[in-house]
């Protein structure tokens, strides 16, 4: 009965998790593929100090099809801290029917992340249904 009864909050646990990697997955491979590109500026670089040192968020300016405006913030990797300065140019893709959701070209992939959601997620749903298993089998 006990282990039947950790099935429940491991279900509970893992299946959210990996179904939100399983979207970010998809979401970021969907933008890959099929964003339209478009080029923009670094217009200005906040400076913001934390816990752990200095978070430094680049504001990018591009313009969508239908030429509206749009304001982007970014986290670069520290590799591309030098060459992104206020001015300098950026290319980067974004969804037409949400255009707020964009990825700058040389930015993390949020890919990664997700694969780290959906092991983890997988591996928490394989215990649930061992836990599953084994309350059965312990009920016969």
């Amino acid at each position: 009965m006990t282990l039947f009864v950790l099935f429940v909050p491991a279900l509970l646990l893992g299946l959210p998790v990996f179904v939100a990697g399983w979207v970010m997955y998809d979401r970021a491979g969907r933008l890959e593929r099929t964003g339209v590109p478009a080029h923009g500026q670094v217009v200005d670089v906040r400076y913001r100090r934390t816990d752990e040192g200095h978070r430094i968020t680049h504001i990018v300016l591009w313009h969508t099809a239908q030429g509206q405006p749009r304001h982007q913030a970014v986290q670069f990797p520290t590799s591309a801290l030098r060459t992104l300065y206020p001015g300098a140019p950026v290319t980067l893709r974004y969804d037409p029917r949400n255009p707020s959701r964009v990825r700058v070209d040389g930015t993390p992939s949020p890919r990664g992340q997700a694969v780290v959601l959906m092991v983890f997620g997988g591996i928490v749903l394989a215990v649930a249904f061992m836990l599953l298993l084994g309350g059965l089998a312990t009920a016969l």
